[in-house]
């Protein structure tokens, strides 16, 4: 009898372990989502006019690397493919016409901070607000 109840003992015991679920995160996870341009500033002093624009990122088909889906709706909407380079702090685009482009970026929780050289040489910083972790 003894024996019976130390192996119900060691069998509940090992089904009432837990075991910890892999989890499958993306390593663009805190991109994924939708945001909305909140502001431009042009060499860090004149602020700009902004449009109604979104960037929506998505993941691609491997949530291993740090590349990703994109589109951007603006006064015209363009899409593609991005990716985090290996310096870490850029962000490099390339539209479905074949159009290439990169931004320095800074992310944190809910704000993404995109700077680039526009065609006359000024520095613009945009800053996105994260208004949805999902995506239709």
């Amino acid at each position: 009898m003894k024996r019976i109840l130390l192996i119900l003992a060691v069998v509940a015991t090992v089904m009432s372990c837990s075991r910890d679920e892999d989890h499958n995160y993306s390593a663009i996870e805190n991109l994924i989502g939708q945001w909305e341009l909140q502001s431009r500033i042009l060499n860090d002093t004149d602020p700009q006019p902004t449009d109604d624009a979104k960037f929506i990122f998505r993941d691609d088909n491997d949530i291993r690397d740090f590349k990703g889906l994109f589109t951007l709706e603006s006064n015209d909407t363009s899409s593609g493919t991005f990716k985090i380079t290996n310096n870490g702090n850029v962000m490099e685009f390339e539209t479905s016409n074949g159009i290439t482009f990169s931004y320095e970026y800074i992310l944190n929780t809910a704000t993404l901070v995109l700077g680039y050289a526009n065609a006359d040489g000024d520095v613009v910083k945009e800053t996105w607000i994260k208004t949805s972790n999902f995506i239709d």
